[in-house]
C-alpha cells in the first residue's frame, strides 16, 4: 500500500500528468510523417495513466471499500451480545436505606396511654445475589433496624434487631440444567460466528468484484488498442484507393467504400473508448478515493498481463470438497441450525412443570435500652437500674447459635393448557426443520455452482486455444487477401472483410483471456477460499481501522 501512495505522490505522477498536457503523437501525425508501412500485428495499447497492479488494486480497495467498512461493525455489535448474554449470570449487590416517622392514633383504656403515639423506625439491608447456570441463586441478606417510640408501654426502648440470612432457589424441572440455561450465550456466540462470516462473505464479494472490474478494464485498454489498429488499417486502405484512383486504376466508388468504412471503424474506436471509461469508473467505485485523489484526474493503467495456464486442470470432486468447509452460506446456516437445535430443546422445557426449591437458614440479635429494676417502677417513676444498649449490641449474638432457623419448602406450578408454551416449541421444530431444507438448497447449489465455475474455465482455456489459431489463420488470410487487392483481384469490399474478421478474432482472443481469468476468480469464490487465494486475510480487516468513541 505505501508502494501505491509513493506512486501516486512521486515521478510516475507528474510523468502521467505530462502525458495528459502534452499527448503523444497519434496515427494521424505519424501517417503525415511519412507513415509506417502496412502492419498486421495490433499496437500497444494506450498506457497513459496510473500503472497500477491487481495486487495493489486489492490493496486499496480492501482499505476504502464501503461495503467492507459498513459490514465491518456487525461483528463487533454481535460480540457485545455474547457479553449482554453473559450477563445474566452477574451477580448483584444491593443496598436498602429506610427512615419512617409514623404518629398514629393510639388510645388504650387499659393503661390510660396518650392518645397520640409517635413512632420512628430506621432500617437498613445490604444483600448479594449470585444466579447460577444450574437453574439456582444464592442470596445473602444482613438486615438492621432500630425502633424507639414514646408508648410507655414498650419496657425495651429502643430495640435494635439485626439478621443474617442465606437463601437458595433451586429450579428442579423447568430451567433446570446447565444445558437449557445457557442457551442465550451459545445462540449470542454462534450469531456472532454468523456476523463473522458474512463479513467474509462480503470481502469475497468485494475481492470478486475488483478483480473483474479490474479484468474488464484490461480487456477494454486492449480492445480499443485492436479497434485503433483497424482504423489504422482503414486509413491506409483509403490512403491506397486514393492513389490508385488518381493514377486511373480503380473506380472512385472505393474511395467511398473506404471512407465509409474509415468512418464505420471511427465509431467502433468511440465506442470502445467510452467503454474503457466506464471501466475506469467502475473500478473506481470499488476504491472510493477521496475527490482530491490523482486517480480521478489521471486514468488507471492496469499493467498486469492477463495469465492463462493451457495446462491447467481442473479436479471437480476436490473443489466441491473444498466448497462444503469454507463456503461462507454453508457455514452460516451450519450455525444457524445448531442455534435451532438449542432452541427447540429451550422451548421443550419450557413445557415443563415449574417445581422449585427454597433453602433458608438465618441468625438473629436484638438488643435495646431498658430499665432493669424488679418489680418495673410505674409509670413517671424514674428507673433506677438502666442497660443501655446500642446497634452492635444487636449483632454479637448472631456469632452464636443461640438464635438461628432454617426452613425447605417446595413450590409446584402445573400449567394447565400450556398453550403459550406449546407454540412456541411447535413453531421452533417448524424453524428447524424450514433450516435444514435451506441448508439442502444450499449444498445442492453449492456443488452446481462449483461444477458450472470449473466448466467455464475449461471452456475457456479451449476458447484461448481456439481464437488464438483463429487469430493466426485471420491475419495469413489477410495477408494473402492484401496481395490478391494490390494485384487487383478482389475488391475493397472484400478487403476489408477480412480485416473485420481479423479484428474480431483478436476482440475474442482479450476476451476469452478475461473470460479464463474471471472464471478463476468466480472459482476461488463458489469454493469460498477466494481471499484465502489473493493474500488477504479477514480477521485483520474486521477489526482495521481506528473504533469510534462511544457514549
Amino acid at each position: 500500500m505505501s508502494k501505491v501512495r509513493r506512486l501516486l505522490r512521486g515521478p510516475a505522477f507528474f510523468l502521467a500528468m505530462g502525458l495528459v498536457v502534452f499527448p503523444m503523437p497519434g496515427p494521424a501525425a505519424q501517417e503525415e510523417s511519412g507513415g509506417p508501412p502496412l502492419n498486421l500485428e495490433p499496437g500497444e495499447p494506450e498506457s497513459e495513466g496510473i500503472p497500477l497492479t491487481l495486487r495493489e488494486v486489492l490493496a486499496l480497495s480492501m482499505e476504502h471499500s464501503l461495503d467492507i467498512a459498513v459490514q465491518r461493525y456487525e461483528p463487533r455489535v454481535r460480540e457485545n451480545d455474547v457479553l449482554g448474554a453473559r450477563g445474566i449470570f452477574d451477580p448483584a449487590l444491593g443496598l436498602f436505606a429506610q427512615h419512617q416517622d409514623n404518629t398514629n392514633l393510639s388510645l388504650d383504656p387499659f393503661t390510660q396511654s396518650n392518645a397520640a403515639r409517635q413512632d420512628l423506625i430506621n432500617a437498613s439491608q445490604i444483600s448479594y445475589t449470585d444466579p447460577f447456570a444450574i437453574g439456582g441463586t444464592l442470596s445473602v441478606a444482613w438486615t438492621s433496624s432500630r425502633f424507639a417510640t414514646d408508648d410507655p408501654r414498650f419496657l425495651v426502648n429502643p430495640i435494635y434487631n439485626s439478621n443474617l440470612t442465606f437463601t437458595y432457589d433451586q429450579s428442579l424441572l423447568r430451567n433446570f440444567g446447565y444445558d437449557v440455561n445457557t442457551t442465550g450465550i451459545r445462540v449470542a456466540r454462534r450469531n456472532m460466528q454468523v456476523s463473522e462470516s458474512r463479513f467474509r462473505q462480503a470481502v469475497i464479494d468485494t475481492i470478486l468484484g475488483v478483480e473483474k472490474a479490474y479484468w474488464d478494464l484490461k480487456f477494454t485498454l486492449e480492445d480499443l488498442a485492436v479497434k485503433q489498429h483497424s482504423l489504422r488499417l482503414s486509413d491506409e486502405t483509403l490512403a491506397q484507393n486514393q492513389i490508385r484512383v488518381e493514377v486511373g486504376t480503380m473506380a472512385p466508388i472505393d474511395i467511398t467504400t473506404a471512407e465509409a468504412e474509415v468512418a464505420s471503424r471511427s465509431q467502433d474506436v468511440l465506442v470502445a473508448r467510452n467503454a474503457l471509461e466506464n471501466a475506469q469508473d467502475a473500478l473506481l467505485l470499488y476504491l472510493n478515493q477521496p475527490a482530491s485523489s490523482p486517480l480521478w484526474v489521471l486514468p488507471i493503467n492496469p499493467v498486469d498481463e492477463l495469465p492463462f495456464d493451457e495446462q491447467l486442470s481442473i479436479d471437480v470432486d476436490a473443489a466441491i470438497a473444498v466448497a462444503y468447509e469454507h463456503r461462507p452460506d454453508l457455514e452460516q446456516t451450519r450455525f444457524l441450525i445448531e442455534n435451532d437445535e438449542d432452541l427447540v430443546a429451550q422451548a421443550r422445557d419450557q413445557m415443563r412443570w415449574d417445581l422449585n426449591l427454597r433453602a433458608q437458614y438465618g441468625r438473629a440479635g436484638i438488643a435495646g435500652d431498658f430499665c432493669a429494676d424488679f418489680p418495673p417502677p410505674p409509670p413517671g417513676v424514674p428507673c433506677l437500674i438502666a442497660i443501655d444498649d446500642d446497634q452492635f449490641d444487636a449483632i454479637r449474638p448472631i456469632y452464636d447459635d443461640n438464635f438461628d432457623g432454617w426452613q425447605i419448602s417446595l413450590n409446584l406450578q402445573i400449567p394447565l393448557g400450556n398453550k403459550t408454551a406449546k407454540a412456541d416449541y411447535l413453531n421452533a421444530r417448524l424453524r428447524q426443520v424450514q433450516r435444514r431444507a435451506i441448508f439442502d438448497s444450499q449444498d445442492l447449489r453449492a456443488v452446481i455452482e462449483v461444477r458450472n465455475r470449473a466448466r467455464a474455465v475449461h471452456n475457456a482455456i479451449e476458447r484461448i486455444k481456439a481464437s488464438r489459431v483463429n487469430v493466426r489463420l485471420q491475419r495469413e488470410r489477410l495477408t494473402a487477401e492484401n496481395k490478391r487487392y494490390e494485384n487487383g483481384m478482389t475488391t475493397t469490399f472484400d478487403l476489408f472483410q477480412f480485416q473485420d474478421d481479423l479484428t474480431r478474432a483478436e476482440s475474442q482472443v482479450i476476451a476469452a483471456l478475461v473470460d479464463y481469468n474471471n472464471a478463476l476468480a468466480d472459482l476461488e469464490a463458489a469454493k469460498g477460499t477466494l481471499s484465502e487465494a489473493r493474500g488477504v486475510h479477514h480477521v485483520d480487516l474486521m477489526y482495521a481501522g481506528d473504533d469510534e468513541d462511544l457514549d
